[in-house]
């Protein structure tokens, strides 16, 4: 099938193959309260769907071809890859979007039944990631998981370093949708933030953009060993909003209950300790005159 295709004409032809007769059909099987949303994009070519536009199809038709739906390769419906120019695909092939479609990331992954899955970028791969985000074979080498709820041309998973964002913990595996925009962020939400100079952390954001600068929150109240910081938009390479988590390790609880029985029983030898200071302020002292 043609890649010369825009987003409009695979819409309706999306209508076509699923039986609905016009935008307010679709939109209403959709769940959408207006269908303006639809509208909007087959009125105008040039428009380009939001990011929820294109979750909320991909997530309503299972069988539909995200990557068709986005660039226009491939087949409609999963499962006939015969039309496809790349060939069958492999488990880990990576399928680039096309470069005026800016809200999509660059590289997504897809599996050999041209079903998204989720790239992890681990400790190992997170030095030479911010060179390799956009480089197909960089990502074909990374390691995938399929996760229910997530569509790999919409998320990434990013191992999590260090304890600053509990229960995030170091070893942690922190699944993120892609942010399109900057303008996007909802301020003190959590997000994976790639940038230029400190490469990948998890972070609670706030936004500033009269500063154009990026609030980083630390969740971890240990202030001194994880500060909070700021972020000029212009280092920023990637953003995903953190939506769950694999947790590997969970820390012993023990160590915090024995931190509390050691206060406790430090309060408990201050408060008998008060106590006998102050029996020995209340005694009161007899004095005797001495007999003439």
């Amino acid at each position: 099938m043609s890649t010369k295709t825009t987003f409009s004409d695979r819409l309706l032809l999306l209508f076509k193959l699923k039986g609905f007769r016009n935008a307010n059909e679709f939109a209403k099987h959709m769940g959408y309260a207006s269908s303006e949303k639809i509208n909007r994009l087959i009125r105008d070519p040039n428009n380009k769907p939001s990011f929820d536009i294109i979750e909320d199809i991909t997530n309503k038709f299972e069988d539909l071809n995200g990557r068709w739906l986005v660039t226009g390769e491939g087949e409609p419906v999963n499962g006939n890859l015969n039309g496809n120019p790349n060939g069958n695909l492999s488990q880990n092939n990576m399928l680039l979007s096309e470069p005026n479609e800016p809200y999509l990331p660059r590289v997504i992954t897809v599996n050999d039944r041209n079903e998204d899955v989720i790239a992890i970028v681990n400790v190992k791969a997170a030095a030479g990631y911010l060179n390799g985000y956009a480089d197909e074979e960089f990502i074909q080498d990374l390691p995938t998981i399929a996760a229910p709820g997530f569509k790999g041309a919409l998320h990434r998973c990013f191992e999590v370093k260090g304890n600053s964002m509990p229960p995030n913990h170091d070893g942690s595996l922190a699944v993120g949708r892609f942010v399109e925009k900057i303008e996007d962020i909802r301020n003190r939400r959590v997000y994976i933030v790639v940038s230029k100079n400190d490469g990948i952390v998890l972070k609670r954001v706030i936004n500033q953009p009269n500063e154009r600068i990026l609030v980083l929150i630390s969740d971890n109240p240990n202030k001194r060993d994880y500060p909070n910081y700021t972020l000029d938009h212009h280092e920023i390479v990637e953003l995903w909003e953190w939506r769950g988590a694999l947790i590997r390790s969970i820390p012993d609880p023990s160590d915090f209950y024995n931190r509390m029985n050691d206060m406790e029983a430090n309060l408990t030898i201050m408060n008998e300790v008060l106590r006998q200071i102050q029996g020995k302020n209340d005694l009161t002292v007899k004095v005797t005159k001495p007999k003439n």
